[in-house]
């Protein structure tokens, strides 16, 4: 289920010192129609190694989906460099989250392996656990990037780092994430705060950034019980730290102020 790049296994290792010029990759204006130079390609079967045909891979966010060949392989063209979170999903399978950053005229390659459901499940229900209805965890997912409500740090960036505190402390000098807090309250402050209390040493030290930091595991109920010390950057597909208006939204029910970052595994 994990994918190979062509430009990115040669570049990524492991690093302890973190270079000053390291960054993320921005959101291109072009990503959503399709008009850049990188292609993701994919390939989708069952646990026993059989094609599926008709599976369905979505750009989360992006307004783009396609269907497997009978090969079961798939791609998407004209994609500018960027971060994407990527769909797989077939009736009858549980579906798979990836996430990939994408660099300029990369040929990006995804695997997803598709484990089959029980039988005899009632309909809304197997569509429901096969990642389809408005109502899954992808469906929040998808509508919080849409409205531009959350940033994600894909496991291409994530797997840089031997912990999450070093990646989510770069993270927090980023551009393109303290900026998109103007347009959810117009103050960079909500998102430099959450990505601050997101360090494992940060929550370790001060009750109240505890207290005030939530992880939901793959969408579920947001907790403080779970913290970012419990994973490493190999066990995550990606984080994605919500904004503080969706936070108030999808979870009304949380104090005032809280923040929550989603771990995708």
């Amino acid at each position: 289920m994990r994918r190979l790049s062509s430009l990115l296994l040669a570049s990524l290792t492991l690093t302890v010192a973190v270079p000053a010029t390291a960054q993320l990759v921005p959101d291109a204006p072009s990503a959503r129609r399709g008009t850049g130079t990188g292609r993701i390609i994919g390939l989708v079967k069952d646990i026993g190694g059989r094609p599926l045909v008709n599976a369905e891979a979505v750009l989360l966010g992006r307004d783009r989906a396609v269907a497997s060949a009978a090969d079961g392989h798939f791609a998407f063209d004209g994609m500018a460099a960027g971060d994407y979170m990527v769909l797989v999903r077939a009736i009858g399978h549980a579906p798979v989250l990836l996430s990939l950053t994408l660099n300029e005229g990369e040929v990006y390659d995804l695997r997803a392996d598709l484990e089959q459901l029980p039988y005899q499940l009632p309909e809304l229900e197997a569509r429901s656990r096969a990642g389809f209805g408005a109502e899954t965890r992808y469906a929040d997912l998808e509508a919080r990037l849409r409205r531009g409500q959350s940033r994600v740090l894909t496991n291409d960036y994530l797997r840089r780092f031997p912990n999450l505190d070093q990646a989510v402390a770069l993270a927090a000098q980023v551009r393109f994430i303290r900026n998109t807090a103007a347009g959810v309250g117009g103050s960079a402050d909500p998102w430099r705060n959450a990505l601050a209390a997101a360090t494992p040493d940060a929550l370790t030290a001060d009750p109240t950034q505890r207290n005030q930091l939530m992880v939901s595991l793959n969408g579920g109920m947001p907790t403080p019980a779970v913290t970012l010390a419990d994973y490493r950057p190999g066990q995550i597909e990606a984080l994605e730290f919500v904004a503080p208006e969706a936070v108030q939204q999808q979870w009304p029910w949380l104090p005032f102020g809280a923040g929550v970052i989603v771990v995708w595994l």
